[in-house]
């Protein structure tokens, strides 16, 4: 038997419920892949940090700034 992962109007579900994603390194492309997830999915999105970063995660949020946006998430962080 095969895993099945779907695509629907709402994103990726993995036997119909939204995916829990954990990136492990939540540094420049870690935190900018956290972000980006967070902003345009309903899932559940988690970073592995070292203690400075997951100390600001925890207090200020996920900042992402770019020439066209900017604005903050708050991922599960450990």
């Amino acid at each position: 038997m095969g895993l099945i992962c779907s695509k629907s109007t709402n994103g990726a579900y993995w036997f119909g419920v939204p995916m829990k994603i954990c990136i492990f390194g939540a540094g420049a492309i870690g935190g900018y892949l956290a972000a980006r997830l967070l902003k345009s999915t309903p899932h559940e999105i988690s970073v592995v940090a070292r203690v400075a970063q997951l100390h600001a995660f925890r207090t200020r949020g996920l900042r992402l700034v770019t020439p066209s946006e900017d604005f903050v998430v708050s991922p599960h962080a450990a």
